[in-house]
């Protein structure tokens, strides 16, 4: 493949959100995945983590209790509680199988739940 096509589909990524630019140090010029990114794809790339179906970090749980109240506030009438925190749960655990630090997760779960299963 053509360096310039290369280039060209890296410059689409970035302009997508999929990839950040950022500085590499050969050339000057590098790209990272973003956040985002890495939460909906890394299943594509990265292998899994052997977790218990229910496995959920014990320091998470009243975070999630919390973010699963607030969405079931901000989706009242559209989803039940159960539902939205079964949509927590399974955000969360969708990406702690491949999640190398797991401070984040928490917050990177609401984000997921919302886009990836409450809004469609």
């Amino acid at each position: 493949m053509d360096e310039a096509v290369i280039c060209h589909h890296l410059e689409a990524m970035a302009d997508a959100g999929i990839l950040a630019r950022g500085t590499g140090s050969d050339d000057g010029a590098g790209y990272s995945a973003t956040a985002d990114a890495l939460s909906r794809f890394a299943h594509l790339v990265g292998p899994r983590r052997s977790l218990a179906p229910d496995h959920i970090d014990p320091a998470h749980y009243g975070v999630l209790d919390r973010i699963a109240e607030r969405l079931g506030a901000d989706f009242h009438g559209v989803f039940g509680p159960e539902t939205v925190n079964r949509y927590v749960t399974e955000s969360y655990q969708l990406l702690a199988e491949r999640a190398a630090v797991r401070s984040h997760l928490p917050v990177l779960t609401e984000q997921f739940a919302v886009e990836s299963h409450i809004v469609v």
